[in-house]
C-alpha cells in the first residue's frame, strides 16, 4: 500500500513537471529615412538597404520566427538578423549616409507582448577596404525590450554577435569587408522563473485519477481481507 502511494506521488510529480514554458516569437525589420548624403545615396526599400558601389551591396533585415523551451533555460536564442552582401567596390567619395533600422519583436507565448526600436545608423565606406555600420547601441536595444513582459520567463544577456564579419560591441560598429557576406545576429537568454501557475494537462489528470483509483482499490482489498480473516 505504501509503495503504491509513493509510486503514485512520483508519477504525478513527474507529469506535473512536464509543463515547460514555451517562448514563441517572430521579428521583422525595415529601413527608412536615408539622409546625410549628397550623392551615391543608399536606397531603402522595405527590409532591404541597397548601398552604392560597383556590384551588389545590400543589407537585408531577415524575418526570424522561433519557438524554444525556457525550462529551465535557453541560451543564445536568435531574435533578429541582418545579412550584408558586399560584392562591390565602393565609391571613393559620397559614401557616408544615415539610415534608420526599425526592428519589431512580437511574442505569442507564454503571453502576447512585443516591442519596437529604431537604430539610427551611419553607414560609411572605406575605399577598397569594406563598409562600416555605426549605431547598434545598447540604449536602442533596451528600448526594444522596455515594453516586453513575459509571464514566468526572464530575458537576459541581450547582445549582438557577427558571423563572417566584425562587430565591435564597445563602439556599436559592424564591419563587412568587400567581396564578403556577413551576418549580424541579436541573441538573448530565456529563463523559466517558475512564477506562472502550472495548469495540469489532460494526461496529468488521467495519471492522477488512475493513481488514486489504484490506492482506493488496494484499500478496498485490504478491508475485505481483514473481514475474511
Amino acid at each position: 500500500m505504501r509503495r503504491l502511494l509513493l509510486a503514485t506521488t512520483a508519477l504525478i510529480a513527474f507529469a506535473g513537471g512536464a509543463n515547460a514554458e514555451t517562448v514563441t516569437f517572430n521579428s521583422s525589420g525595415t529601413f527608412s529615412n536615408v539622409s546625410g548624403c549628397v550623392s551615391n545615396c543608399p536606397v531603402a526599400s522595405g527590409n532591404t538597404l541597397t548601398l552604392p558601389g560597383l556590384g551588389t551591396n545590400q543589407i537585408v533585415a531577415n524575418n526570424v520566427a522561433n519557438s524554444v523551451e525556457a525550462s529551465p533555460f535557453a541560451n543564445d536564442v536568435l531574435l533578429a538578423q541582418l545579412t550584408w552582401t558586399n560584392n562591390s567596390i565602393s565609391p571613393l567619395f559620397g559614401a557616408n549616409s544615415n539610415v534608420n533600422y526599425n526592428l519589431a519583436l512580437n511574442f505569442t507565448s507564454p503571453n502576447v507582448t512585443g516591442g519596437t526600436s529604431t537604430y539610427e545608423l551611419n553607414v560609411s565606406s572605406t575605399f577598397l577596404a569594406g563598409e562600416w555600420a555605426f549605431g547598434f547601441s545598447a540604449a536602442d536595444t533596451a528600448d526594444l525590450f522596455s515594453t516586453i513582459n513575459l509571464t514566468g520567463v526572464a530575458i537576459s544577456d541581450i547582445h549582438f554577435e557577427a558571423e563572417n564579419s566584425l562587430f565591435l560591441s564597445g563602439l556599436n560598429k559592424w564591419y563587412v569587408g568587400e567581396h564578403h557576406t556577413g551576418t549580424l545576429n541579436l541573441y538573448a537568454d530565456f529563463t523559466d522563473t517558475g512564477t506562472q501557475g502550472a495548469v495540469p494537462e489532460p494526461s496529468t489528470w488521467a495519471m492522477m485519477i488512475l493513481g488514486f483509483a489504484g490506492v482506493g482499490f488496494m484499500a478496498y482489498r485490504r478491508r475485505n481481507q481483514f473481514r475474511l480473516a
